[in-house]
């Protein structure tokens, strides 16, 4: 599941004058605390992809070994097209970065990241995925309402892998 945030960049900064100055976990923290709220707030589901499947089969093979991969960052994209199970990258990237914070309660993971008012700038954001960034592998990919990102705005991407016993 992702959620998707969008914040008036000038109301956070006139909320906590010394916003430009914090670091991504330090606006992401004053975010959570619900003080301001966002012009807009979406929530969509997400496809998991093969590679990370394969992953996961790897680690249970006593005949193969894994690769350790981390949902270490989320990219953004500008393409619309549907998500399908081979997917092995965004359809079309304009920016990958560090997720902002996580949260392991063993069996889901649940991560949050900040698009400031600097990033990815003159892009219709349409789709995002977690990567492992060391080594390119897709944990998933999801399609969001366009989002015209400007200076004007922040974004945040609350992404979340669910794993759960039937």
């Amino acid at each position: 599941m992702y959620s998707v945030d969008v914040y008036d960049a000038n109301r956070l900064r006139q909320r906590w004058p010394a916003w430009g100055s914090l670091s991504d976990y330090g606006r992401l923290q004053r975010l959570r605390n619900g003080t301001v709220d966002p012009r807009y707030t979406q929530t969509t589901t997400n496809q998991i992809l093969v590679t990370y499947l394969q992953n996961l089969t790897d680690y249970v093979d006593p005949n193969n070994s894994a690769t350790n991969i981390s949902a270490s960052h989320l990219a953004v994209g500008t393409a619309d097209t549907e998500p399908v199970p081979s997917n092995t990258a965004l359809g079309s990237e304009v920016f990958r970065t560090s997720v902002g914070s996580t949260t392991d309660n063993g069996q889901d993971l649940a991560t949050t990241t900040l698009i400031g008012a600097n990033s990815a700038n003159g892009n219709t954001l349409r789709e995002a995925g977690l990567v492992d960034d060391a080594t390119n592998t897709f944990i998933n990919r999801t399609l969001i309402n366009p989002v015209e990102k400007t200076s004007d705005i922040e974004v945040t991407i609350n992404a979340s892998i669910f794993h759960q016993a039937l």
